[in-house]
């Protein structure tokens, strides 16, 4: 659902099976079971129907229990902790306040109106790396692999 065009290689999808923690049988297993949702051709994973409830990030689903605890609508953002130690200067800090500031764009949003160099697609692009290493197992992954997704995801690499 994260990918520019709802498509995503199958190959890309095996070699990270670990990752997920996907069986060896995905494409014989998963992919008959669920036609409604995904369907196998030419060498592509299609997903057939988008299901909105599957379309929130971890950061937008963390954002609504909060909203749910308190009572008050919590926007969807990243939360900033530096190591002890790590003191920014001045510029950085605004810098970083000021990204933080910015709307939060999900990863599952279609984003073809954006500039691939705006300030949004930047934090677009982090969202779709936190929400990639979220899904794994243990929530790391090698970052040549994760460089074989840039085009799927439509990330900036500028």
């Amino acid at each position: 659902m994260i990918s520019k065009d709802r498509v995503i290689p199958v190959g890309k999808i095996v070699e990270v099976r670990q990752l997920f923690g996907f069986p060896d049988g995905l494409l014989t297993s998963l992919v008959p079971r669920n036609p409604e949702l995904v369907r196998e051709s030419n060498g592509y994973l299609h997903l057939v129907s988008w299901n909105e409830s599957y379309a929130k990030s971890v950061i937008q689903l963390r954002a609504d229990e909060e909203s749910e605890v308190i009572g008050i609508r919590i926007r969807p953002n990243f939360k900033l902790k530096l190591p002890k130690g790590l003191n920014l200067n001045k510029e950085m800090r605004e810098w970083v306040w000021d990204w933080l500031e910015l709307p939060y764009v999900s990863p599952y949003s279609d984003v073809s109106e954006l500039s691939t160099a705006s300030r949004e697609m930047e934090k677009r692009d982090i969202a779709v790396l936190h929400e990639f290493l979220s899904l794994t197992i243990q929530k790391q992954a090698p970052v040549d692999t994760i460089g074989k997704f840039c085009s799927v995801f439509r990330l900036s690499t500028g």
